[in-house]
C-alpha cells in the first residue's frame, strides 16, 4: 500500500508514514480523528504504531488514510519525555 499512497498523496513518506484503511473503504479515520491512534495487536499486547494525520473524506474506498510513523518519531519522543 505505500506505493499506492505515494501514487495518490504525493507528499507521502514511507519512512516517516504509515499508510492504512479497508480497501473497500468504510473502516478509516475521518475530519476531527487527527491525532488518534493506529494500534496493532500482536500476541495479546497492544502497540501504537501511527497517529491520525491525513486523508481523504470518510473512510472513502481507495483513498486509505495516511499515521505519523511513531518509531520513526521516538528518538524525539523519548527526549522530550526526559527533559520534562
Amino acid at each position: 500500500m505505500p506505493n499506492r499512497c505515494g501514487q495518490i498523496y504525493g507528499t507521502y513518506n514511507n519512512q516517516k508514514q504509515v499508510c492504512a484503511g479497508a480497501h473497500g473503504g468504510g473502516r478509516d479515520t475521518c475530519q476531527g480523528d487527527s491525532g488518534g491512534p493506529l494500534m496493532y495487536e500482536s500476541n495479546g499486547q497492544w502497540f501504537l504504531n501511527g497517529i491520525v494525520s491525513y486523508g481523504r473524506e470518510c473512510a472513502l474506498a481507495g483513498y486509505p488514510g495516511v499515521y505519523a510513523r511513531v518509531s520513526y518519531y521516538l528518538p524525539w519522543i523519548k527526549s522530550k519525555l526526559s527533559a520534562a
